[in-house]
């Protein structure tokens, strides 16, 4: 009966939406229904690593000793319905559990949400072998009294005490692992990265915040207000919160339009570029670099992805003029011509050769993708750089 009014509800859901009803959802909201052709059809939305489908080692590190509990807790949530009233309360907790962990194998950003509901199923599950290994060990324990067992110690106290030792040492790991994932996963700030150096001396990377305080401090707009910032949207919210500048996009990406045309200068060669700057009255442009300290999720790798974005909303500018005539995406020698002369590539490896090289590599050598630049003698005309 209560997996009949599921039925129904799901049934009616899924007519209102083929009918339109639900024409204000989001893209994002779509994407979680129908990933694949929303995900082809809206490359922004498919470029947000929060978008991306979850891995078997994300979700088990999420949710841990839930996810093996589950089975047997669902098992007794099932067969254990005296009445009605009950078997509704069960089933909605099992299709809950199923409909959110859909989500989270769908979307990584969602993997919150199975959270609650998986616990109290894997609670039931874990009481439910609780209970079975007691029935186990009492049964064994009945057979064990006969005529001539009669006198002999039991061995059923061992072996329950063996099995609750198990129990609670598993509970602790599960313990310690809920505390490192919180303070060192969900606890971490993402302005403020952090490594591991030589002899395992930990690193504090502080480049973002100290950009954003040059930001404060020293950007002027062109009439002594507030200036204004050019970034790939992923930055928009903390230039503006914590630079204290206006910015051309945000994180909110909510316009395409806004964000393909951020785009659009980023692949422009500088000239072109200077002329979108100009036409929107920007005065400083943010990039963000991580070829000389390895950092692999920085603008360079971004920049696929922009292009792709680009292509979307301006067919002339074809994703396939920057990359290489067998399909890929490299910024070394046989980079073509027009990613060496984009904005972007200008921005992110001006001076770039000047730094001493390490460990004997050549000049230019990007660590984040492990290539040698194909453009060293990079030279601005219409920009300057600010602050590095």
């Amino acid at each position: 009966f209560g997996a009949g009014r599921v039925s129904v509800v799901v049934g009616v859901g899924m007519l209102m939406w083929y009918l339109g009803m639900f024409g204000t959802w989001t893209k994002g909201s779509y994407a979680v229904i129908d990933p694949l052709s929303t995900s082809e059809q809206s490359p922004l939305i498919a470029s947000v690593a929060e978008h991306q489908p979850a891995s078997w080692s994300s979700l088990y590190h999420d949710l841990h000793l839930c996810l093996p509990l589950f089975i047997p807790g669902a098992r007794a949530l099932l067969t254990n319905c005296p009445n009605i009233s009950e078997w509704d309360i069960n089933s909605f907790l099992i299709f809950a559990a199923l409909a959110s962990l859909y989500c989270a194998n769908v979307m990584v950003r969602l993997v919150v949400l199975p959270s609650g509901v998986l616990a109290v199923v894997a609670g039931v599950g874990l009481s439910e072998l609780l209970t079975g290994l007691k029935r186990l060990a009492n049964g064994y324990q009945t057979r064990k009294k006969t005529k001539k067992n009669v006198g002999r110690p039991s061995s059923a106290p061992v072996t329950m005490g063996l099995v609750t030792l198990g129990v609670i040492t598993l509970l602790t790991f599960h313990l310690r692992h809920c505390a490192y994932a919180s303070l060192r996963v969900y606890s971490t700030p993402s302005v403020v990265l952090s490594a591991q150096g030589k002899g395992g001396k930990h690193l504090i990377l502080d480049d973002f915040r100290e950009g954003f305080a040059w930001l404060k401090a020293n950007a002027k707009g062109t009439g002594g207000g507030k200036g204004r910032v050019m970034s790939w949207w992923d930055y928009g919210y903390q230039i503006r919160e914590m630079g204290g500048q206006d910015v051309l996009v945000d994180n909110s990406a909510w316009n395409k339009s806004h964000i393909a045309t951020v785009g659009r200068i980023f692949a422009s060669s500088e000239e072109d570029a200077y002329q979108l700057l100009r036409r929107y009255d920007i005065q400083y442009v943010w990039v963000v670099f991580g070829g000389r300290v390895g950092y692999s999720r920085d603008d360079v790798s971004k920049f696929l992805w922009i292009s792709r974005i680009v292509e979307d909303v301006y067919p002339d500018h074809p994703q396939a003029m920057f990359l290489t005539p067998s399909g890929e995406y490299s910024v070394d020698e046989s980079a073509p011509k027009a990613l060496l002369s984009s904005l972007l590539y200008k921005l992110c490896y001006f001076r770039f050769s000047e730094l001493t090289p390490s460990n004997g590599r050549p000049t230019g050598f990007d660590s984040a993708r492990g290539v040698e630049i194909g453009s060293k003698q990079i030279e601005l005309k219409f920009l300057e750089e600010a602050y590095t």
